[in-house]
C-alpha cells in the first residue's frame, strides 16, 4: 500500500519548471537553428540549382561518352571481322541493352513526419535524399513495423550484427536518451581470428538489454542517420573491395599468359580495365547494403564478365544474405535469377543515380544536425 501511494505522489508531483538559464540556453540553441536554417536557405538557392545543373551535365555527358565510344568502335572495326565479345563492357553487355545512364527515380512515398528529418539529414550530404529515399523505401517503405518472413525488422531492415555495429558508431550522434541505451547495453569485442587478425565486434553486453536496443529500430531518427551511416561505410567498403577483385582478375590473366603462354585476351582486359573508373550508383549502393561489402563486390566483379547471364547470383553472395532476401535472388516464380537480371531487378528498385566519388560527410553537418535534433528537443520540452 505504501508503495501504491509513493507512486501515487510522484505521478501528482508537479514537474519542476525549468530555471531562467535553462530557459535560455534552450532559447539561444534555437535561435541559432533558425538563423542558420535561414542563411542556408537564402543563400544556398541558387548554389542548389548549379549543383542540378552539374548533375545534369554529368548525366548527359556520361550518355554522350557512351555513345561516342560505341559509335567509334564501330566505325574502327573491319567489315570482315568477326563482332568482338559483348560481354566484356561495362556491366557487361547484356546489361547495357536496357540500361542507359540516366537518372530513374521510383516512387516511394515518405511520411509527412519523417521526411523533414530525411531532409536536414542528408542536406549537404554525399548520400543524396534521394537516393536515401529509394533505399529505405525499397526495404521497409518508411514503416516502423515492417518485418520480413525472415524476421529483419524495422525502417532500414537491418541484421542484429549491422544494428549493432551501426548504434556503435554512430551514438555519438544520437540525442542523449537514444546514446544511452547504447552505452549501457553495446559493447564492443576484441577479437583474434586463427591467423592472428584482430577485430572488434560489436555485441549485446552480458546482462544487457536486447529489447530496448532492439526498440531503436523503429525511431525514425536512429533509423535514418543508422541507414545513412550503413549505406556510406558499405559502399565505401564495397567500392574498394571490387576495385580489388578486378585487379586480381586482370593480375590472374596476365600471369596465365606470361606463365602458360595462354593467348593474352586483350579485349577482355581493356574491359576490367573500365570497370575500375567506371562510376558508382544507386543500384551499386542497394546492392553494398544488401549484400554487404563483400558479398556486393562479388556480385559486381562477377557482372562485368562474359556470361554473366550463365550465373546464378546466389552463388556470389552469403548464405545468409540469400536466405534473408528470397524475393531478391528469385523471381516471382522461384526460380534463382542470374546475375544480370538480379543487378536489372535492383536498378527498378532503386534507379541508377550517380554517387558522387568521396562519399565522407563533412564533419560540419553533423554540428549542423546535432544542434537540430537539440532544438527540436528542446522546443517540444519547453512548451
Amino acid at each position: 500500500m505504501a508503495d501504491s501511494n509513493s507512486d501515487t505522489e510522484k505521478k501528482n508531483a508537479v514537474r519542476e519548471p525549468p530555471s531562467v538559464r535553462e530557459r535560455i540556453a534552450s532559447l539561444v540553441q534555437q535561435v541559432n537553428y533558425l538563423v542558420e536554417k535561414i542563411i542556408y536557405e537564402t543563400s544556398s538557392t541558387q548554389q542548389r540549382a548549379n549543383e542540378r545543373a552539374k548533375d545534369e551535365l554529368f548525366t548527359r555527358i556520361v550518355a554522350e561518352a557512351e555513345q561516342s565510344r560505341v559509335s567509334k568502335e564501330t566505325k574502327q572495326r573491319p567489315q570482315s571481322e568477326e563482332p568482338a565479345i559483348t560481354t566484356t563492357v561495362s556491366l557487361g553487355k547484356d546489361f547495357e541493352e536496357k540500361s542507359n545512364p540516366i537518372v530513374k527515380t521510383p516512387d516511394y512515398k515518405v511520411p509527412e513526419s519523417i521526411a523533414p528529418l530525411l531532409q536536414e539529414i542528408t542536406k549537404g550530404d554525399p548520400i543524396s535524399y534521394s537516393i536515401m529515399v529509394n533505399v529505405l523505401g525499397s526495404e521497409s517503405g518508411f514503416k516502423a513495423n515492417a518485418k520480413s518472413p525472415t524476421g529483419v525488422s524495422g525502417i532500414a531492415q537491418m541484421t542484429n550484427g549491422t544494428l549493432y555495429e551501426t548504434l556503435h558508431r554512430i551514438k555519438k550522434l544520437l540525442p542523449q536518451k537514444y546514446r544511452k541505451i547504447v552505452d549501457d547495453n553495446i559493447m564492443n569485442e576484441r577479437t583474434v581470428d586463427d591467423d592472428g587478425t584482430v577485430k572488434y565486434v560489436a555485441r549485446i553486453k552480458d546482462g544487457g538489454d536486447r529489447d530496448a536496443v532492439h526498440t531503436l529500430k523503429k525511431e525514425p531518427v536512429v533509423a535514418l542517420i543508422a541507414a545513412r551511416e550503413h549505406i556510406r561505410s558499405s559502399t565505401e567498403d564495397g567500392k574498394s573491395r571490387f576495385r580489388k577483385a578486378i585487379e586480381g582478375k586482370i593480375s590472374w590473366l596476365t600471369h596465365l599468359h606470361e606463365e602458360n603462354g595462354d593467348p593474352l585476351p586483350t579485349e577482355r582486359i581493356a574491359a576490367l580495365e573500365k570497370e575500375l573508373d567506371r562510376p558508382f550508383t544507386a543500384a551499386d549502393v542497394k546492392t553494398f547494403y544488401v549484400c554487404g561489402a563483400t558479398g556486393g563486390a562479388g556480385l559486381l566483379a562477377a557482372l562485368a564478365e562474359p556470361g554473366a547471364k550463365n550465373h546464378k547470383a546466389a552463388d556470389y553472395a552469403p548464405a545468409h544474405v540469400v536466405a534473408n532476401n528470397p524475393n531478391v535472388f528469385n523471381d516471382e516464380k522461384g526460380r534463382p535469377r542470374n546475375i544480370v537480371d538480379f543487378y536489372k531487378y535492383i536498378e527498378d528498385k532503386v534507379g541508377n543515380e550517380p554517387l558522387p566519388e568521396n562519399l565522407t560527410r563533412p564533419e560540419h553537418l553533423d554540428v549542423s544536425l546535432n544542434n537540430y535534433l537539440q532544438a527540436q528537443n528542446s522546443f517540444f520540452n519547453l512548451f
